[in-house]
């Protein structure tokens, strides 16, 4: 697969989740609502049926295999810092739980 296929097929969704996330922000909804909905205007139902031979050129089988892979590390690395980060906010709600019965003398 072309390295140029890939690139341009990440730059088109960037844009697009960005566009979108920040479309929705200014209507009041959190931007990965407009992210997530990116990949709606993205896929088979609005580009494909809209531009079927864009989506096709852009989106075709081969070139899919590469957007996929780099999709999984994406998620693997997304899963490896979204833990720690659970993890401490956890820690420190358990803290304050702790404090706040302290301060009530309930322990």
């Amino acid at each position: 697969m072309p390295t140029a296929v890939l690139l341009l097929q990440l730059v088109v969704i960037l844009l697009t989740a960005r566009g979108c996330g920040w479309l929705l922000k200014h209507l009041g909804q959190p931007s990965v609502v407009g992210e997530m909905a990116a990949g709606l205007v993205l896929g088979p139902i609005c580009l494909g049926a809209l531009l079927p031979q864009a989506h096709a050129r852009l989106f075709a089988g081969p070139s899919l295999q590469g957007l996929s892979a780099l999709a999984t590390v994406g998620l693997v690395l997304f899963m490896f810092l979204a833990q720690p980060l659970l993890l401490l906010a956890v820690a420190l709600f358990a803290v304050q739980v702790f404090k706040d019965l302290r301060r009530e003398r309930l322990l």
